[in-house]
């Protein structure tokens, strides 16, 4: 074919397209036109979509104060390395996961009992070996038995605590300022953490360095090479970046700050006190002696 036939064919397809193109145009407008003016009745699916966000909703806006949840970490590692009680201990996870429980997030209590319950019977069961380094084993994991409830009720703190709520909270009970951006940083800091282990790990992958137990232990220095130098100058930019985004909302300004959250102590947030507070009190008067578990 000449090159006027391949200019004229390709003329006329480009016609075409663009007849093709005005034509759909047409019937969108036409389809647009037809449609009707007024506000549109939600369908079944579009009522299920906003049925389920109100639920959402709802779990979400069930989550204790900032100033009881607070309170109770205090006193989770006040009475952490308590005296061995474990009826205490165990009262102290369940109450941990009501709350989480009652905050929506009852997978995530199913997943913290369960692991509490295998620690425990590991360490139990580590200690009917006859070996030194068995020992040593039931040892580490009774540690973290005494911290388990910590990181349980913080990880449920972080997970339903806004940092403005936070922020808030704290001022109210005239926290001082330095103290405030101290811990609203860090309430963002962990699940960002959390989420550049996460990125590091699939970079590993994708490079064909898999993170698994035989490589932590035949290749301890790769690993580290891989993993963790990469994380840590990460998490030390996010440091920064957080702390400047902290001051850019006038968290470091000597002025009150204001703030739409209107925060209450409801029951559920007495109960709660009053629960781990009793709790507490029974682990510090063991401890002190006024009383045998």
């Amino acid at each position: 074919m000449s090159a006027d036939g391949l200019s004229e064919a390709g003329g006329k397809g480009v016609a075409e397209v663009s007849a093709g193109g005005m034509a759909s145009g047409a019937a969108s407008r036409a389809l647009s036109a037809n449609a009707p003016k007024g506000p549109v009745a939600p369908d079944a699916a579009s009522g299920a979509r906003s049925g389920s966000a109100s639920v959402r909703g709802a779990l979400a806006a069930r989550r204790l104060d900032p100033r009881v949840s607070v309170a109770i970490l205090v006193l989770l590692n006040a009475i952490a390395f308590s005296p061995n009680t474990m009826g205490a201990h165990f009262v102290m996870v369940g109450l941990c996961a009501v709350v989480c429980v009652w905050c929506g997030r009852a997978a995530s209590a199913a997943r913290w009992c369960a692991v509490y319950v295998a620690v425990t019977a590991v360490g139990y069961l580590s200690l009917l070996a006859p070996s030194s380094v068995a020992a040593s084993f039931a040892v580490i994991l009774v540690v973290v038995r005494c911290v388990f409830c910590i990181g349980m009720f913080a990880s449920n703190m972080i997970a339903t605590t806004r940092v403005g709520e936070l922020a808030c909270a704290l001022q109210r009970v005239h926290l001082p300022r330095h103290a405030i951006i101290a811990l609203c940083v860090a309430l963002r800091f962990f699940p960002t953490m959390t989420a550049e282990f996460t990125s590091v790990v699939e970079a590993m992958r994708v490079r064909g360095v898999p993170l698994n137990a035989r490589m932590v232990v035949t290749q301890p220095v790769r690993v580290m090479e891989n993993l963790l130098v990469p994380v840590m100058s990460r998490l030390a930019i996010v440091a920064d970046e957080l702390g400047n985004a902290a001051t850019v909302r006038g968290m470091d300004s000597s002025r009150p700050r204001t703030s739409y959250y209107d925060l209450r102590l409801r029951a559920m947030d007495w109960l709660m006190l009053a629960a781990f507070s009793a709790v507490a009190a029974f682990l510090l008067g063991v401890r002190m002696g006024w009383w045998f578990a």
